[in-house]
């Protein structure tokens, strides 16, 4: 009798391991989202709605286009990124044509993917070697808060809005010659350019597609 006891009480012994193993493997959310990027980086001009959570971007070429600008090249930028875990949040590290990172904190679960916001951020913007920072943009809605960015379905997307520097930097041909910028802004003077020029802000928007 103590000898089957002894071995019924074993094979419960083992059966707990079992299901205490099968327990402790918890399945990470952000592993879906590993891997490399095909990245597109695109500059706006962005006034946000005041009445709800939405905003209007102005691409910066159709802006400097508006402005006078004999020449509008295409201002976007492409490259390839690998994003992996950093602790709790996220690291967005380029591969090409750039050498910076970008930190994802606060990534919080969502339905159909994740959502999270981005750690300031800082860039060179010219030959100079001026530099500017970046903070979050919102960008997605999760529970009545905004975040910065969101992944979902392999694709990952974030904003970043300027603290002044780069539209500074940009502006700054026409802003060092006074009688020009005099002539300049009695030319937008009540229309929509002097509007996006006075209450929008310079965001850069990152589109990630994974390979």
């Amino acid at each position: 009798m103590k000898r089957i006891f002894y071995s019924v009480a074993l094979l419960a012994a083992t059966l707990v391991g079992f299901v205490s193993c099968d327990e402790e493997e918890e399945t990470d959310f952000r592993d879906q989202a590993i891997g490399e990027y095909n990245v597109t980086l695109k500059q706006y001009y962005a006034i946000e709605k005041s009445s709800t959570d939405e905003y209007t971007l102005y691409t910066m070429e159709a802006v400097m286009k508006a402005s006078g600008a004999t020449e509008c090249p295409d201002l976007s930028k492409q490259f390839t990124a690998t994003l992996s875990k950093d602790g709790d949040g996220l690291k967005l590290t380029a591969t090409s044509v750039f050498s910076d990172e970008w930190t994802f904190v606060k990534v919080t679960e969502a339905s159909n993917g994740f959502v999270f916001d981005i750690k300031e951020y800082e860039a060179i913007v010219d030959d100079a070697g001026t530099r500017a920072k970046f903070t979050n943009y919102p960008g997605a809605l999760l529970g009545g808060v905004k975040y910065n960015g969101i992944y979902s379905n392999g694709e990952l997307s974030f904003n970043l809005k300027d603290n002044g520097e780069m539209e500074k930097t940009i502006w700054k041909p026409l802003t060092d010659d006074a009688d020009a910028f005099a002539a300049f802004q009695e030319k937008i003077k009540g229309g929509e350019l002097e509007k996006i020029l006075t209450d929008g802000d310079i965001v850069l928007q990152f589109t990630c597609t994974k390979k």
